[in-house]
This record gives structure tokens, C-alpha cells and sequence, in this order.
């Protein structure tokens, strides 16, 4: 008993420790000024990233149209809505995307991989043309055909050979 509270306190301690240093030096914030995050607070690093990767997105992609995203706050600050039924990087997302088809896709750099499927599909049919920070924007480099288990490279017309 006495090893399990001398174990318990010392977690404590530990917690209280980190509290104090992190109000003493907190990290460096800055506010996010893309569209309806105005004014959020984030790390200074994140912060910047998203202030650019906002902008860029909506260049390119039309308000009306759906983004895929790893992270579901970035549904919220490009104010699109996901052209999936998953939040989040899944296997399964495979066939929703190629029904979706949607044009960017924004990944987190710093999330792992692990959805083998999905990885070989984005590498399939997306190509990475920005990078944010800690996120890359992926946009579709081939048609997709819709129901099927592959993608097609789009065909040039006769006429242009």
C-alpha cells in the first residue's frame, strides 16, 4: 500500500509541476484569422499554416463543393462540408471517396498512416500541390470511376493526338 501511494503522489506531483511550468511559460499562440475561426487562438505554428491553407483552399475549391479532410476542425474552418460519411482517415472511406469524387483532399503530415487501402488510393488518384505546415493539400490527378475498384487516367481525344 505504502509503494502504491508513494507511486500515486509522485504522479501528482509530476501533474502539478507541468501546471505550474505551463502557466509560467506558456507556448507561443497566435490568432487564426481565416474566415469563422477570426480571432481562435493556436499554437503560432498551426496558426500560420491554417491562415494560409484557408485562402488556398478557397481559391480553389467553390464554397458549394465538398473537401475530404484528416481532421474534422478543417470541416469547420474551410466551412465545407465532408464529402464523406467518415470523419476521420478510414479504410472504408475508399468507396465513398471515389463516389464523391471531390477535387482537394487536405491531409494532417502528422498523422500516421495505417489505412493501407486508403493511403494506395490517394497515391492512386490524388497528387500532393501544397504543403501547410503540418498539412498537404492532395488534388485529384485522375478520373475516377464511380463504382468501380479503380481509377482511370483521363483519356486524350482523338483529336488531340
Amino acid at each position: 500500500r505504502f509503494l502504491l501511494a508513494a507511486a500515486l503522489g509522485l504522479i501528482v506531483v509530476h501533474g502539478w509541476e507541468r501546471r505550474v511550468e505551463q502557466a509560467l511559460d506558456p507556448p507561443a499562440q497566435a490568432r487564426l484569422t481565416a474566415g469563422v475561426a477570426d480571432g481562435v487562438r493556436a499554437g503560432a505554428a498551426d496558426a500560420a499554416a491554417l491562415n494560409r491553407l484557408v485562402p488556398y483552399v478557397d481559391a480553389r475549391v467553390p464554397a458549394s463543393e465538398p473537401v475530404f479532410a484528416s481532421d474534422p476542425l478543417l470541416y469547420v474552418l474551410l466551412e465545407r462540408r465532408n464529402a464523406t460519411r467518415f470523419d476521420v482517415l478510414r479504410p472504408e472511406a475508399v468507396s465513398s471517396l471515389r463516389a464523391a469524387r471531390p477535387r482537394i483532399v487536405v491531409r494532417s503530415t502528422a498523422a500516421g498512416g495505417g489505412a493501407v487501402a486508403l493511403d494506395r488510393f490517394l497515391a492512386r488518384a490524388y497528387r500532393p500541390v501544397a504543403r501547410f505546415g503540418g498539412y498537404a493539400v492532395l488534388r485529384r490527378s485522375v478520373t475516377i470511376a464511380r463504382g468501380s475498384a479503380r481509377a482511370r487516367r483521363p483519356r486524350e481525344s482523338r483529336r488531340a493526338r
